[in-house]
């Protein structure tokens, strides 16, 4: 239950001892549904700041870290596919938010669509245009430079231009 501090306002605030909790829940409902997956590795990216190990302690044995120092989003995603594509694995999903609407059917459908083609990404995006995840079966990583401007993701369209030259199959 939220309470209004002023009865006018058209929305209420959450402190941040419960906005923390809230995250935390929903973060280990997406690791649980990940780890759920058959013959599926799951991989936590975090820096020194993110993620005591205490509180990743109780997935460790069905998780695995990933550490990076502090970087840009795109620089993030290349790190993980690149770092996971060296580790010899052949279908990558990369999960960027925890959404707690994300099911075990979702990633499912996300592997299987990459069993399609060799250069196939598949994307999930959000109702605002932000993108929640990103899965490619060969490593495409050029997709994610920077060249010194904004990340490929800062803008709606920018990564389905960079697929569209790639001539990279995306299934939404």
């Amino acid at each position: 239950e939220l309470s209004q501090r002023m009865p006018d306002e058209p929305y209420a605030g959450l402190p941040w001892t419960d906005l923390d909790s809230l995250y935390s829940a929903i973060f280990d409902d997406v690791l649980e549904t990940a780890s759920s997956l058959d013959s599926v590795s799951v991989y936590v990216l975090k820096t020194e700041q993110e993620y005591s190990i205490e509180f990743l302690s109780k997935h460790m044995p069905n998780i695995q870290i990933l550490e990076f120092q502090n970087s840009s989003l795109n620089e993030q995603i290349r790190f993980s596919f690149e770092t996971l594509f060296a580790k010899q694995y052949e279908q990558i999903v990369l999960l960027l938010e925890p959404n707690p609407l994300t099911t075990k059917q979702h990633l499912q459908t996300a592997f299987e669509l990459l069993q399609y083609d060799d250069d196939a990404i598949v994307v999930g995006q959000n109702g605002n245009g932000n993108y929640y995840l990103i899965g490619l079966k060969s490593n495409h990583t050029d997709l994610f430079e920077t060249d010194g401007q904004l990340d490929t993701l800062s803008k709606q369209f920018d990564l389905l231009e960079r697929v569209c030259e790639n001539e990279i199959m995306i299934f939404p």
